[in-house]
């Protein structure tokens, strides 16, 4: 027996509140069809294959389908060589579930000259290379929004801040997840601090606490917009299902 529909990797994303302490808790699960693992889906891909296409599912963005893990994280958290996991990657580069590819893998190069795997899981084509999205660009991104929001430029303190915003923001958050945070971040401190002392928020509030208050206003907007979204949906069922009834009474 073989998988006979396109293969089912959801990612599903929540959040909840201790109410004894106030901390913010954030769960991120992956998700398999139970039905195609039962068709032999472990089978198909291979099961060492099938750790490490987890094991790359698991840093996916779950806005565009991309993940950056290396080598060696990989391989740290499966267990595997490197070599072994170089060679399951080029395996599974050619895997096809119901005549699509499962995954793709391009290369792209970094601002310090190296180069960096991307993985996507659509199994469309990429008709561009991306461009990797840098501690300069999030910099720039902060004083775009902070100039917009404030009226005045943000002296950035280049040297020290562009490595703590790598180390901090850019190995932590997708691009788009801290595109999100730096705008919420600039757009609506105030209602995170009210400091006389610090009227404006700076790159280095954003690489300690600020960023994750602002990832935490994040997962809420996106909670609430899937709430909305799962009403409207709710609602346009209801309204199918009373319109049938009509018919069925004429």
């Amino acid at each position: 027996m073989a998988v006979d529909t396109e293969m089912e990797l959801r990612i599903h994303q929540s959040s909840s509140k201790d109410v004894v302490s106030g901390s913010q808790h954030f769960q991120v699960e992956l998700c398999l069809s139970v039905d195609q693992i039962k068709q032999g889906l472990i089978k198909e891909i291979g099961c060492r294959n099938f750790a490490v296409l987890l094991a790359i599912a698991a840093f996916m963005d779950i806005q565009t389908s991309r993940a950056f893990p290396n080598v060696e994280e990989i391989a740290e958290i499966t267990g595997l060589s490197k070599p072994t996991v170089i060679k399951s990657i080029q395996e599974l580069e050619k895997v096809e579930i119901a005549g699509k590819p499962i995954i793709k893998k391009i290369k792209v190069s970094t601002s310090a000259g190296h180069f960096k795997s991307i993985y996507f899981f659509t199994g469309e084509t990429v008709s561009e290379v991306p461009k990797e999205f840098t501690a300069k660009d999030a910099i720039a991104l902060f004083c775009e929004y902070y100039e917009q929001e404030y009226g005045i430029s943000y002296n950035v303190h280049w040297s020290r801040e562009v490595s703590i915003v790598r180390n901090k923001l850019i190995s932590q958050y997708s691009e788009e997840q801290l595109r999100e945070i730096i705008r919420i971040a600039v757009t609506k401190y105030s209602m995170f601090s009210n400091a006389p002392e610090y009227p404006t928020p700076t790159i280095g509030m954003l690489c300690t606490w600020l960023a994750n208050k602002a990832a935490g206003m994040l997962w809420q907007e996106q909670k609430e917009q899937q709430e909305y979204q799962n009403k409207i949906a709710y609602a346009e069922k209801v309204e199918a299902i009373d319109s049938a009834a009509m018919l069925d009474s004429l």
